[in-house]
């Protein structure tokens, strides 16, 4: 996103099937970043066991797997 962003609601992750790792994935990317989300909701344990997370930057959103 090439300016700010608001972020509010819930955030919704649709997973595809397939092999997943530990590991810090961004799922925005702005030039900065006001809000949060209210809660996650995802399907990927139906594809892991990893629990998942979402971390805010100043300028990004992330989901950890873990």
């Amino acid at each position: 996103i090439g300016g700010n962003v608001s972020l509010a609601g819930s955030l919704d992750l649709i997973a595809a099937s397939g092999t997943y790792s530990a590991g810090r994935y961004q799922i925005i990317s702005a030039s900065g970043i006001t809000g949060t989300f209210s809660s996650l909701t995802s399907n990927l344990s139906n594809f892991t066991s990893l629990a998942s997370l979402i971390q805010y930057t100043s300028t990004g959103v992330y989901v950890t797997t873990s």
